[in-house]
């Protein structure tokens, strides 16, 4: 049973982890949705090559995370957590489950708060479609740059060559 404690000892303060690199994402988050309002695009670019490096870091603590599970045991954390968890020690089950649940609710707010935001940027992009669509109809829904180079739809900068 020893081992098995070592592991949770290890499963919760790898929770922790995740949950620290979350609240890490979070503020990317922020400050992607800030710079998308403000239109700064420098910063838009920067803070999306963080949250590039923030989900390597989580998928390597998730895999830690699941290799100390199953030398500890377990199968896999999704399949027999709760079965694994309840036969623990009432002290060493509660501090997991703490963690477990804190992580839950942290990447549900994450999640959220990223359909938002993905929701908000989606109605944008309809938004200027339309308007681009009757501002220009010869266009054809095609975008292109100064260099005549074909832009796909996106929330990337886009170049017209016309005047209002």
């Amino acid at each position: 049973m020893k081992k098995k404690n070592e592991a949770a000892e290890g499963i919760t303060r790898l929770f922790n982890e995740e949950c620290a690199v979350l609240t890490q994402v979070e503020e990317a988050l922020g400050r992607i949705e800030a710079a998308v309002y403000e239109k700064r695009w420098t910063d838009f670019d920067g803070a999306q090559r963080g949250l590039e490096s923030l989900r390597a870091e989580l998928q390597e603590l998730e895999a830690r995370r699941t290799a100390l599970f199953t030398a500890s045991g377990g199968r896999t954390i999704n399949e027999n957590f709760y079965l694994w968890a309840a036969a623990l020690p009432a002290e060493d089950r509660r501090p997991l489950m703490d963690a477990y649940r804190a992580l839950k609710f942290k990447t549900a707010a994450v999640e959220a708060a990223n359909q938002a935001f993905s929701g908000y940027l989606n109605e944008m992009q309809r938004v200027v479609r339309v308007f681009l669509d009757a501002a220009f109809p010869e266009r054809r829904g095609a975008l292109y740059s100064r260099h005549g180079k074909s832009l796909g739809v996106d929330v990337r900068r886009a170049v017209l060559d016309k005047q209002f």
